[in-house]
Formats: C-alpha cells, structure tokens, sequence
C-alpha cells in the first residue's frame, strides 16, 4: 500500500516530566539537560535530526524549564568573550550550537494525563495534512564511534524510497535487556519489504517476536494523530498512554511503516546505569579520535 507524504523536515522531541529516574539530582537539573561529556544528553538527538535534514525542532517542555531553552539560545556575552580571547574552536562550537534548526517550545502540564503518546499530542498542531514527522526522546540515543550518526538519515530514505507512511528503527537486543523496551513484530510485503506490524511492550525474556527492539526512533505522518487522541481517551493497564498503542492502531489500519535495522549502539541516559555507560562509550570513542 503507498501511503507517502511529504518528508519530514519537522521533529517532535518530548522531555517534560519530573525524572523521577534520575532523583534527586533531577529535582534542580532537566534530565535532559544531564551531561554526556561535554554535552546535554539531548543534543545527542538534536544532532541526529540536523544530520537527517530536520529543519524545525519541537520540544514538548515542562513550564519551569530554563536550562534546556538556555542552552539553544545565542549568548552574545559568551562569544564575544571567546573572540576576544581568541578560543576560535570552542566559539565555532558554541556558535553551532543556537544556528543549527529552528527551535520551538510546547508546554505540557505536569500534572494532566502521563505517558509518551501526551507530548506528540500536545505538538499536533505542529505538523501539516499529509505532512511526515520524526519523533525521537530527549534521554536516550543511537550512537557510532565513527561520528556518523546517521539512522534518521536511513530511516528518511528508506520511507521515500518504498513509499511508506512511516519507519520505525529496530535495534538488536538480547532477551533480558529486551523485557525494558518494546519488541517489534514483523512482516513481509509482496515485494520481501520488512514492514512494522506492531510492537509488544516489554515482553518478559525469550517471549517477544523478535530480538529487535523499539527504542522510539519514529517518523510517522499526519494520519496518527486521530490514533494517539483515541489513546488519549483512557490510560492503560499501566495507568498511562503509550505512543506505541498509537503506532499499533496506525499500522493496523493500513499506514504502512517500513522496519529499519540499527547500524549503531542505543546509549540510554534516562537511568543511572545507561548514564554511566554513555558517558563511558561516548569519552572512549572520543579519546580514540
């Protein structure tokens, strides 16, 4: 089925929410704003929007956050005083850092309905009739040693090139690790194209469809918002409203989504533990280089 839209040049990245992983120190700190090197762990997922030719970056914000809208300003302060100073490396970096998309803001009550589906909601208005999307998370990122971060970049090009409504990005995981994520059930089309056909949360170990894991890399299109309000309606068993359910029923009526392997490592900084090993994986890679 073709069900092609325009290409994405718009993201959806939500990082509202208290961090209650990452108490107490994300009571003064946006978790997204925590540090993988010398860098917000969000900006992982900034960068690989830019790369994939994103122009306009929608963040799905608390109403107190500061740190994260600070740092994607431009601080003529700080670059005048690199200038004169005549830190040109780190000016051109800081530099980049404010020109690199158009960044916007939506606020999202922390204290309304709770789940990944309310943020891409709460950005609708963003998106266009027949217009695709990226949705990536602000904690959590695909990473590659040699600097190519590159799965949006597939991820478009394989959606323009098969005519599909969207794609999802799977990334290989063992059993134990799976039973944290989502893992994805697959088919194929007439012409041996591996397509989405839904995901199953957080499957216990050795019970899910398949080794490859949803890790919320999406590029979707317009027709799924009808799907994430009916989510809205009701939480889950959970107490929550999934994007994935959205994405099930998106899929199920017929959007086509094209499954992309990930070539790279998932480095998850919403918890301490993935924190720690980003940090790790990131400075060794770095160090190499």
């Amino acid at each position: 089925m073709s069900n092609f839209s325009k290409p994405p040049t718009k993201a959806i990245i939500p990082v509202a929410g208290w961090g209650t992983r990452r108490l107490p120190v994300a009571k003064s700190i946006e978790k997204c704003m925590l540090p993988i090197c010398n860098r917000p762990v969000v900006d992982y997922s900034v960068e690989e929007c830019v790369l994939a030719g994103i122009e306009d970056i929608f963040f799905v914000v608390s109403l107190d956050f500061e740190q994260l809208r600070s740092y994607y300003l431009t601080n003529t302060p700080l670059e005048e005083y690199l200038a004169k100073r005549g830190k040109t490396e780190v000016l051109a970096e800081v530099r980049a850092i404010s020109r690199q998309v158009n960044f916007h803001y939506v606020i999202q009550d922390p204290s309304g309905a709770y789940g990944t589906a309310v943020p891409v909601w709460n950005a609708r208005d963003a998106i266009q009739k027949d217009e695709q999307f990226v949705v990536v998370f602000g904690d959590d990122f695909i990473f590659h040693a040699s600097g190519e971060q590159d799965e949006l970049v597939r991820m478009k090009a394989a959606a323009a090139e098969h005519q599909t409504a969207g794609a999802i990005l799977g990334v290989e995981m063992d059993a134990q690790r799976m039973s944290r994520y989502a893992s994805i059930k697959t088919k194929q089309n007439d012409q041996g194209l591996t397509l989405f056909d839904g995901l199953v949360e957080k499957p216990a170990p050795g019970t899910g469809p398949s080794n490859l894991a949803s890790v919320s890399y999406y590029i979707l299109n317009d027709k799924v918002f009808p799907f994430v309000e009916q989510v809205l309606q009701a939480p889950n068993e959970h107490g929550e409203h999934f994007l994935t359910d959205a994405v099930n029923d998106f899929a199920a009526a017929g959007n086509d989504m094209v499954v992309v392997p990930s070539t790279g490592q998932h480095l998850d900084g919403g918890n301490l533990e993935g924190w720690i090993e980003a940090n790790n994986v990131v400075f060794a890679a770095r160090k190499q280089g």
